[in-house]
């Protein structure tokens, strides 16, 4: 199935965004697994040296800690995805609002007019005022 223009420099320019976005949640994913690896070496640590004795404290406080690292992590991905959302949205333009370019050729007088600016609703009498013009 052929693609139309549009849909190619859509496409093209989505892929783009994708990428630089999907890099950027990556980073953040990382970003997350190192804070969870850092808690959980701390955590280690503590039991080391408070021993057996505390470790269903120190379980209960590290699982707290990993779990307000993951609440913020998604509090950070819900307002990437809705930025995201926000700017796909106001980036793509109304068709009507985007002017139309063709070349005319008027083959009773041998002569082709380049690139008329036209509206996507301009009928063949908008044509010959443009072209007359």
């Amino acid at each position: 199935m052929n693609k139309s223009p549009i849909e190619t420099v859509f496409l093209l320019n989505l892929r783009e965004g994708l990428l630089k976005y999907q890099k950027y949640y990556q980073s953040l994913l990382d970003e997350k697994s190192k804070l969870i690896e850092d808690i959980d070496k701390k955590f280690a640590i503590k039991l080391m040296e408070e021993g057996d004795g505390s470790k269903e404290n120190i379980e209960i406080a590290k699982q707290a800690q990993v779990t307000e690292c993951e609440g913020k992590f998604k509090e950070v991905i819900d307002m990437l995805v809705q930025n995201y959302s926000n700017a796909i949205g106001s980036a793509i333009p109304e068709p009507e609002a985007l002017p139309v370019r063709v070349d005319v050729n008027v083959t009773s007088k041998d002569m082709v007019i380049k690139e008329i600016s036209m509206k996507p609703y301009d009928c063949m009498n908008d044509i010959k005022r443009l072209v007359i013009d």
